[in-house]
């Protein structure tokens, strides 16, 4: 699970569908009692500690409504969402680059249409 920090607070947070969903907040400056959203106490817990609903743990923009205290946190999720999602697309880009050979398609050799069947089909890769 990713963590992103700030100065005393930390959410774990995860990725759904490519959209951040927080776990939890951890904030040592906080003396609120530690509570799963809205108000459920959780005793056990550190004061400070704001865990959200396992069956529907919220999305970034959700967050953002829910604790609005935590703007800088929730700022710093999204930049490392961001950087999460760039290092996946230059890895998808790599591998594009790579693979992205053309493909050209000639006609089966016993007269069948292109692409009725998978005997007979000749394809290309790389220049014509």
């Amino acid at each position: 699970m990713p963590v992103t920090r700030n100065a005393a607070a930390r959410a774990v947070w995860k990725i759904v569908d490519g959209q951040a969903h927080i776990m939890f907040v951890d904030d040592s400056a906080s003396a609120v009692p530690a509570r799963r959203w809205p108000d459920v106490p959780l005793p056990s817990c550190a004061p400070g500690h704001l865990a959200f609903d396992p069956q529907d743990y919220p999305s970034l923009t959700r967050a953002r409504g829910l604790a609005p205290e935590y703007a800088s946190l929730w700022d710093g999720v999204a930049r490392e969402l961001a950087a999460r999602r760039g290092a996946a697309g230059s890895a998808a880009r790599t591998h594009n680059a790579f693979f992205g050979l053309p493909l050209t398609e000639q006609a089966p050799t016993d007269g069948s249409p292109v692409g009725s069947q998978d005997e007979g089909r000749v394809i290309t890769i790389g220049q014509q």
